[in-house]
């Protein structure tokens, strides 16, 4: 009996790549495949996907509008879409992209959750709500994303004594890592609106490429640890998603020498979109 040789393996090996951050790796391996597998929709995404690593938005826009064109159900090319659209401040369009998807696939979760997401930019919360109904205790990874969004839901409607609660109950219980590190960045956000510096600054666990980083750089910078908060910006990648964010907060704090561009809201209302993001 002869073995069938999948692409699955190839985009299992992908997509660890890709997590760990080791593009260039992720790169080669999907150079040494495409050719082999032409036909198969997720192999054919993943050029857009290392794109979107490295926040080349409007290529990786691109890279997707091809994938759909070849292959038209081609279900996470379409989620990727969707996700670059946010990305580039175009919530609406990843709204109606998302609601497509669940007539599509009315049970995707990846699906709920960017929805989900979007839907609390836009500040349509009772839409929101909808879709975020979880078990009272959570247990699997789509139920923490969904009551971390709820979460932060509740703190985009100024429900801060709410959303509190909630943040340090999944600070405390989630056993997934990465979800426990968005919940006490968005924990630690909300202590700097409150005028908490400091204790943003003993709670939020900063991981590179992820916005727990920035939020660490505006705690440090807004309490006036200035060197600490310089080190911090200088080891944000030139390409992370979030260092205009940063940028921007160096320049508002005086970590570096340059003129702030925006107001301290638009800093909020940036992280806020960036938690958003990344918790769906």
């Amino acid at each position: 009996m002869e073995l069938r040789i999948t692409p699955a393996p190839v985009r299992g090996k992908f997509d660890v790549l890709r997590e760990i951050g080791n593009l260039d790796e992720a790169a080669k391996l999907l150079d040494a495949s495409r050719a082999r597998f032409p036909d198969d929709p997720a192999l054919a995404s993943s050029h857009a996907e290392l794109l979107e690593g490295k926040s080349d938005w409007l290529s990786a826009l691109s890279a997707y509008d091809g994938v759909i064109k070849n292959f038209p159900r081609a279900f996470g090319a379409r989620l990727g879409r969707a996700r670059i659209l946010r990305r580039i401040n175009k919530a609406p369009d990843a709204l109606e992209t998302y609601s497509s998807l669940l007539a599509a696939q009315p049970y995707s979760a990846a699906a709920q959750l960017g929805k989900a997401a979007t839907l609390i930019e836009l500040k349509d919360f009772a839409n929101a709500e909808k879709l975020l109904q979880h078990p009272h205790t959570p247990k699997s990874l789509v139920d923490w994303r969904k009551h971390l969004l709820m979460a932060l839901m509740l703190q985009a409607r100024n429900e801060n004594k709410k959303s509190k609660s909630m943040f340090e109950f999944g600070m405390r219980k989630t056993p997934f890592v990465k979800i426990k590190r968005l919940y006490a960045a968005a924990f630690a956000r909300q202590k700097l609106k409150n005028g908490e510096p400091s204790v943003a600054v003993r709670v939020v666990d900063a991981e590179p490429n992820e916005v727990s980083n920035v939020v660490r750089l505006h705690a440090l910078a807004a309490s006036g640890r200035k060197e600490l908060a310089l080190d911090a910006w200088g080891r944000i990648a030139s390409n992370d998603a979030n260092i205009e964010l940063a940028t921007e907060i160096a320049r508002r704090f005086r970590v570096i020498d340059q003129l702030p561009r925006h107001d301290l809201a638009w800093i909020y209302n940036v992280e806020e979109r960036a938690l958003l993001l990344e918790a769906a």
